[in-house]
């Protein structure tokens, strides 16, 4: 379940609602658009009831993402959804259980008074309990991947009176200790890191403003026919190709076309080099041993079993790319999945690709891709009630589960 935050405008100081996913803001007040930026985590803070010089804010580490599992010659995956607490306090909840997704938030701001515990517990050690929650088969060897990953830090309000330190939330009180003043205070976070920054959606290269949606992560200029993406905050462009189509109801579903090549014991170079060692069931054509090898990921959130399933049929499949480089006047669906995400996926694509497991599973933990390119390729798919098609390819994507992918 997501949750909410309300952040001011950069350019008006309106108060906006937010959704987690949301990165483009877009003030309905005085119309300004701003990306949603930050070098590191982002902060929340649930409401207390003061917000004073005793208030003392403790950290919880939250993830939520897709997580796929090589176990074996099982590919397997999962959506997980946790918080834990990022400090080793004991009498703190492990959890905080229903509360992010119950409760407004707002972003930390150094105007806020009290002080901030320093986190301890690591990302790395996050993923780690996360891998566990995922896995299934005891005493095996995994390599796992981590995709369309949301890592952020929320912070619960304690009050500290006298002795006594309780919930900032609802006054339940956690502990007494006399001395608990000079016991929190060389935890105190010295140098934190405040409210993220604002990017104005404004094409670099001609001024004009950029479109996209609330959950875009590649936003539009529509006067130059350029897409751009932030990278160490700031907007560096996007290429992309368009296949066209005849048809006007046609939505346009973007893929990262991922030009890279392996080498050790999976050695993959060409489209040729893939399909024998996939195994598919095509006779090698020519050209296909000077045709680059290219990973086509979902540019896009979509359950995990679908992301396998689009990005394996495209790769093995797909036989022509865009031609145009002229963005479609309408039906684009946002891209919401960054490519440096995609690239993580594509040892699970490989594997969900192969054919013949045993030759390619057990090897992909030592497999590393060399990328020499990155770019956008939208696909027409034609909509029915119920799904879009692919028609060159018969691939079909089920309406409801791509809304769905837009919450994960």
């Amino acid at each position: 379940m997501a949750f909410h935050i309300e952040e001011k405008c950069p350019q008006c100081a309106a108060t906006l609602d937010l959704s987690e996913t949301d990165r483009l803001l877009i003030c309905p007040y005085c119309q300004v658009k701003s990306l949603l930026v930050s070098p590191h985590l982002f902060r929340f803070v649930l409401p207390g009831k003061a917000d004073d010089e005793d208030t003392v804010y403790a950290p919880y580490l939250r993830f939520k993402g897709s997580v796929f599992t090589i176990d074996g010659l099982q590919l397997q995956h999962r959506i997980v959804d946790l918080t834990q607490r990022g400090m080793d306090l004991p009498f703190l909840p492990l959890s905080l259980g229903l509360r992010p997704q119950a409760m407004r938030m707002q972003f930390v701001s150094s105007k806020l008074a009290g002080n901030f515990l320093e986190n301890s517990i690591t990302v790395d050690a996050m993923l780690q309990r996360a891998s566990k929650i995922s896995k299934t088969r005891p005493n095996t060897k995994m390599f796992q991947s981590f995709i369309g990953e949301a890592i952020n830090r929320i912070y619960l309000p304690l009050q500290v009176t006298g002795n006594e330190i309780s919930d900032g939330i609802t006054g339940n009180p956690f502990v007494k200790d006399d001395d608990l003043f000079s016991t929190l205070k060389p935890l105190f976070d010295n140098s934190p890191v405040w409210q993220p920054g604002f990017l104005p959606a404004i094409c670099p290269e001609c001024g004009w403003d950029l479109d996209g949606e609330r959950d875009s992560v590649v936003l539009f200029c529509r006067n130059c026919n350029s897409a751009w993406q932030e990278k160490e905050q700031r907007l560096a462009r996007v290429s992309f190709q368009v296949l066209a189509s005849d048809n006007d109801t046609a939505v346009f579903l973007p893929f990262w076309c991922i030009t890279a090549k392996t080498d050790g014991k999976v050695t993959i170079a060409s489209y040729a080099d893939f399909i024998r060692v996939t195994n598919q069931p095509f006779v090698t054509q020519p050209g296909w041993e000077q045709r680059k090898m290219c990973y086509f990921v979902p540019a896009f959130k979509i359950k995990p079993k679908e992301f396998l399933r689009l990005g394996s049929q495209l790769t093995t499949s797909l036989r022509e790319q865009g031609s145009g480089d002229t963005l479609p006047g309408k039906n684009i669906h946002p891209v919401t999945l960054p490519d440096s995400e995609a690239v993580q996926s594509l040892h699970m694509i490989l594997a969900s690709a192969a054919i013949a497991k045993n030759e390619v599973l057990p090897y992909l933990a030592e497999t590393d891709f060399e990328i020499s390119n990155i770019s956008l390729l939208f696909l027409p798919f034609l909509p029915t009630t119920h799904e879009l098609i692919l028609q060159q390819l018969s691939i079909i994507v089920n309406r409801n589960a791509l809304a769905m992918g837009r919450h994960l």
